[in-house]
């Protein structure tokens, strides 16, 4: 399922976006790197957005969305700390994080963990200028 509003659309109205980057039906339980391979363009974003998007839920599924660090080779900074707890069964999750750094970013990690079902995520990365 692709992202049908995506926070690169929404930021039309106002804040322009050099980097836009979606990657599609990645599987739960497994480490998420964006860029998957080479790097942003037209350059590292210092500021932007990431989403995390359920596109499919198994029956009863849980989920929830792990670590998120940006770095830029040699800093490691963390956008988000991690869900504590597994969403409700049969709950999608879909949230966004904003981060802004001094320094570009080269990439961002994150996990998304899944129980009782299979599931997959869209994830979209939209930089700020």
């Amino acid at each position: 399922m692709a992202f049908l509003t995506s926070i690169a659309r929404w930021l039309q109205g106002g804040m322009a976006s050099d980097v836009s980057l979606q990657l599609l039906a990645q599987s739960g339980n497994t480490a998420i790197t964006i860029p998957s391979s080479g790097s942003f363009w037209p350059g590292n974003p210092r500021a932007g957005y990431i989403r995390v998007k359920q596109a499919t839920l198994g029956t009863n599924g849980t989920a929830k969305i792990g670590n998120i660090t940006a770095t830029d080779g040699s800093n490691i900074a963390t956008v988000y700390a991690g869900d504590n707890q597994y969403s409700a069964n049969g709950r999608f999750i879909d949230a966004s994080f904003f981060f802004h750094y001094d320094w570009e970013v080269t990439n961002l990690n994150l996990n998304v963990w899944t129980g009782n079902a299979d599931s997959t995520f869209d994830v979209e990365v939209v930089g700020l200028r």
